[in-house]
C-alpha cells in the first residue's frame, strides 16, 4: 500500500430491526465489503440500510460477494440465482445504491456473484 493510504477495518454491526438514523458520530467508509451474508432475503433491507448509513454519500462503494443460496429457505424461495440477484438489486435501489458492476465467479461449490454498488 501507498504510505498515503489509510485502512481501517471494523466489524459492521447491523440489526434486523433498523429503526434509527445514523448518528453524527457514526463512522463513514469509502468502501464496505460483505461476503457470504445473504442466507435469507429478509435481511436485505436492514443490510442495505446499515450500509447506506455508513457509506460516504457521493463516492462510496459497497462490494457484496456471495454464492446465491438464499432460496434454501422454502418460505423465502424466489427461484433462480438470477432472480435472487434481481431482488438484491431491487432492494439496493430502494436505498439509493446503484449497481455499477456484476461479476460471476466460477467456484467448485457453485457460481458466486460479486456485486459492486455505488452510493
Amino acid at each position: 500500500l501507498s504510505p498515503h493510504v489509510h485502512v481501517n477495518l471494523l466489524q459492521l454491526q447491523w440489526k434486523l430491526e433498523w429503526k434509527e438514523e445514523r448518528s453524527d458520530d457514526a463512522k463513514l467508509f469509502d468502501i464496505i465489503f460483505a461476503t457470504d451474508v445473504v442466507y435469507d432475503l429478509s435481511i436485505l433491507p436492514p443490510l442495505f440500510a446499515t450500509v447506506k448509513s455508513h457509506l460516504v454519500s457521493s463516492s462510496g462503494l459497497f462490494i457484496l460477494s456471495h454464492i446465491p443460496r438464499a432460496n434454501v429457505n422454502a418460505l423465502n424461495a424466489v427461484g433462480t440465482e438470477a432472480e435472487i440477484v434481481e431482488r438484491i438489486k431491487s432492494v439496493a435501489q430502494e436505498y439509493q445504491l446503484e449497481l455499477q458492476r456484476a461479476e460471476t465467479t466460477d467456484k467448485q461449490e457453485g457460481e458466486g456473484q460479486i456485486l459492486i454498488f455505488k452510493s
